[in-house]
């Protein structure tokens, strides 16, 4: 998989590829709406519109996500739930950031 930068302008997202890697990943409205830091009702109008408009940020997220198989994305959606269900968003979080970025969390590590 080829990393996406966060920084970079991704390519649009639809509002079916937001529910579609939501569910593939087992999470909930309120725990995707949780992990990403926004509101259930952001999500719900994303997944509701055909191109909504939202953070590059999430754009990228969902994106990568999107070019995974579906074992792996069963694997990350795991770690998610198990993150999501012990209130740990931000590990959930950096998890996503991880998938979109890898790259970001190399650069991170080496700041201090």
């Amino acid at each position: 998989m080829t990393p996406v930068a966060l920084t970079r302008k991704p390519a649009r997202v639809s509002g079916a590829a937001i529910t579609r890697t939501r569910a593939a990943l087992g999470l909930t409205v309120p725990a995707f709406a949780a992990v990403l830091g926004v509101g259930q009702s952001s999500v719900y109008r994303w997944e509701s519109q055909r191109w909504p408009k939202f953070h590059p940020a999430v754009s990228a997220i969902v994106g990568a996500l999107q070019g995974l198989r579906e074992h792996q994305l069963s694997s990350i959606g795991a770690l998610l739930n198990t993150a999501v269900s012990q209130d740990r968003y931000l590990e959930a979080l950096a998890i996503l950031i991880a998938v979109a970025d890898p790259a970001a969390i190399t650069a991170a590590a080496r700041v201090k």
